[in-house]
């Protein structure tokens, strides 16, 4: 249904929600990760958090987390918006989120 459409995404170590109104709330919280992901700032670990979905409404990135063993068992959370300036505040649509558990 969003095919074609720009989407950005984000991490943060929290679920928040970020309210969005109308919108359904993202499921993260406003975190310095939510920050460094959602501005782009950390390319070398979060890959393709921003761009333009395929035809059939995906896309793919990548997650190259460092070797620190202090981030072991920590949790992150991922979501995404698509798009739309004819929508509220820009967005057409709110992703649920994705939980993810650093292991060794």
């Amino acid at each position: 249904v969003d095919g074609g459409k720009a989407y950005v995404g984000a991490a943060s170590f929290g679920t928040g929600p970020i309210a969005l109104a109308p919108h359904n709330p993202l499921p993260l919280s406003p975190d310095p990760l939510f920050f460094l992901t959602v501005g782009n700032t950390l390319p070398s670990v979060f890959t393709n958090l921003q761009g333009t979905l395929d035809a059939s409404g995906r896309a793919s990135g990548t997650i190259r987390l460092p070797t620190i063993p202090a981030i072991v068992g920590l949790n992150f959370h991922l979501a995404f918006v698509t798009l739309d300036a004819t929508k509220p505040l820009g967005v057409r649509t709110v992703s649920s989120g994705a939980t993810f558990r650093i292991q060794s």
